[in-house]
């Protein structure tokens, strides 16, 4: 670069860029689709807590419309991935409606550890010393007939209540061994401590 070129370009005023007149909106909204995606994409993986948790505040600032998309994306995910059928077409007709496909939602991935824990702990099991898979498949009946004490001692919301008891015995089973494995160490420390 010549000495001309160089003086040029340092004597030259550059404008200032002024960040609050940069275009931030389709960013903004592709991250947020992209947070959805997310949601979606990860239900019943070992990562979808803590996306979700990351994620779930920014859609809730989202307009109806986007969270009502979310909620049927959510719904079919957990008719593909937990093969679950609602027993009544859900649809989404509010914020209501909304947030409790979001509480569904959590309870199916991390919140079901209540129940988990109070199950296991009236099944009198230590989980330090039993195959989940093998008790759970050689018990299953002894299982359900605890689940279905244990739901009618506790109040769910609507939908949590209806999977409660609609669920496939085979894919409730399947459930129970799946995130008792996930939360062994939380229901371990639930079942010590009393």
């Amino acid at each position: 670069m010549s000495k001309l070129t160089e003086t040029i370009l340092t004597d030259m005023e550059m404008p200032e860029l002024d960040l609050d007149d940069v275009a931030t909106e389709p960013m903004s909204q592709n991250s947020k689709r992209y947070d959805a995606h997310n949601i979606v994409e990860t239900i019943k993986t070992k990562d979808f807590k803590d996306i979700y948790m990351v994620a779930i505040n920014d859609m809730k600032d989202e307009s109806f419309i986007a969270q009502q998309t979310l909620c049927l994306q959510i719904i079919d995910q957990i008719l593909i991935k937990y093969d679950y059928t609602f027993p009544v077409k859900r649809e989404i007709y509010n914020l209501e409606d909304v947030n409790n496909v979001y509480k569904f939602l959590e309870y199916l991935e991390f919140d079901c550890v209540k129940l988990l824990k109070r199950l296991w702990k009236y099944l009198n099991i230590d989980l330090r010393e039993v195959d989940i898979d093998k008790y759970c498949d050689d018990n299953s009946m002894k299982i359900m007939g605890e689940l279905e004490e244990q739901i009618e001692m506790i109040e769910e919301p609507q939908m949590i209540s209806e999977f409660l008891r609609t669920y496939d015995k085979k894919n409730f089973i399947q459930f129970i061994k799946e995130k008792s494995k996930v939360f062994r160490t939380e229901i371990l420390i639930y079942n010590l401590g009393g």
